[in-house]
């Protein structure tokens, strides 16, 4: 009978008593080339087990230790940011920022370790080089500055490796090396796809890294090298699909761009810069000419050049209401404030700037673009119809309204804005020259 004689098993194997063994720190549990026994499956297992239970969240212990030692660094990382990187520290949108990568980070870290700990799997066991700190590398190089980005690697490396279930030592080598590598090779990220390419080249050195440490440990062209590549490679996957995915959702949140974004808005195919070059093809080259103007001023002072290069490109899109009444369009052809009184002309050459700000939030430009469309004037004087109105009150000005003549701003409120409002009004002003001597 089948029943009998699974209940004879059953009473058999429980009459047999529990055998432990004892395993030492450092010690061994299987050599290389040693047949793998059920024996070392179950040590490997009460292994996890173990350390699972060291790191279990709910153990009050083992979170007091974490959060002294997160403590301690972030105190020595907000010194290191208040001397080296004021602008960051004063500024809590950019700082914001940076603990929400670095939080980020770490949670994402936990759940890997949580995953290999608690999952059964003798693929998942065979993970010996997590590679982490990449993920928050190239967000910062991309997001912020790459002297930042290597900062926040060697903070996180440490933390992680003092934190997490892993080798210190192969762990902080692995990922500092790599990180490092997809900061120099990311520095100048122009395309999502950019993304992928970097990623791609620190998995590379990455695995240079990974051999070495196999060939000092005798593991060299063995399975656990092609385990190495294969999990260093996924996580190097799983890096460039969370970057692409999270750096849109970033740059609305804390209200930042990035190159890629800005080198998107290039692109001629745009339906505001083709409407430029057909409808207002003057104020485009006027366009074009201010940006060069202000990228060259931007980058001698450290400004973001880019920036100013491609939002002088879109500053002036509210001319394209009234294209005719701006003299860069008009091409020889007739004035068309000479059908209009002082007042009138003024009030069409101011209302570009709101007609802009209109046309930009409906197309969806970026915040950042919009700033420069309100400020690029400032709060300065339409001089040339505010005196044709004075000379048509026969020099009487006291019943005229300044208001009337001037730009609401704002005034600009950054390098940037300042830059392109300088660099707008020298090219305007250079049209109306009669003489050049250079």
């Amino acid at each position: 009978d089948q029943g009998v004689e699974f209940a004879l098993r059953k009473l058999a194997q429980e009459a047999v008593s529990e055998q432990y063994a004892t395993v030492r720190a450092g010690e061994r549990l299987i050599d290389q080339g040693e047949k793998v026994r059920l024996r070392h499956i179950a040590m490997l297992q009460a292994m996890k087990e173990k350390i699972s239970q060291k790191r279990n969240l709910l153990n009050l212990m083992t979170v007091a230790g974490s959060l002294l030692m997160t403590l301690l660094f972030t105190g020595m990382a907000a010194i290191f940011l208040k001397e080296n990187h004021r602008e960051t520290f004063y500024s809590n949108r950019k700082l914001s920022l940076l603990a929400t990568i670095c939080a980020l980070s770490l949670v994402l870290a936990k759940v890997v370790e949580l995953l290999l700990l608690k999952n059964t799997s003798h693929l998942i066991d065979s993970v010996q080089f997590p590679l982490l700190a990449p993920f928050a590398a190239i967000l910062m190089a991309s997001l912020m500055n790459t002297r930042l980005a290597a900062f926040v690697t060697i903070f996180l490396s440490v933390i992680l490796a003092m934190t997490l279930a892993v080798d210190p030592i192969p762990f902080l080598v692995v990922n500092i090396i790599t990180a490092m590598v997809a900061i120099m090779t990311g520095r100048t990220l122009h395309r999502r796809k950019d993304v992928f390419i970097v990623c791609g080249k620190a998995w590379i050195v990455s695995i240079l890294v990974v051999l070495a440490f196999d060939l000092y440990e005798d593991r060299a062209l063995t399975l656990a090298l092609l385990s190495d590549l294969v999990s260093t490679f996924l996580f190097m996957i799983l890096t460039a699909i969370l970057v692409v995915g999270l750096i849109p959702l970033f740059e609305s949140t804390f209200r930042i761009m990035t190159d890629i974004t800005l080198i998107e808005f290039m692109d001629p195919s745009n339906e505001l810069l083709r409407r430029l070059t057909i409808e207002a093809p003057g104020t485009y080259q006027h366009s074009m000419v201010v940006g060069h103007l202000a990228e060259s001023a931007a980058g001698a002072i450290g400004a973001n050049g880019l920036f100013c290069r491609v939002a002088t490109q879109y500053h002036d899109i509210g001319k394209l209401v009234n294209p005719q009444y701006f003299t860069e369009n008009q091409l020889g052809g007739i004035d068309m404030h000479q059908l209009l009184t002082p007042l009138e002309s003024a009030q069409v050459i101011i209302a570009h700037v709101s007609e802009g700000v209109a046309l930009a939030r409906k197309m969806g430009l970026p915040e950042q673009f919009i700033d420069i469309i309100k400020e690029h004037h400032g709060t300065t004087q339409v001089y040339y119809f505010y005196h044709k109105q004075i000379e048509l009150m026969g020099g009487e000005h006291s019943h005229i309204d300044d208001k009337d003549f001037r730009y609401s701003g704002p005034k600009p409120r950054s390098k940037e804005s300042t830059i392109i409002m300088i660099a707008d009004t020298l090219e305007a002003a250079s049209r109306c020259l009669d003489y050049f001597n250079e």
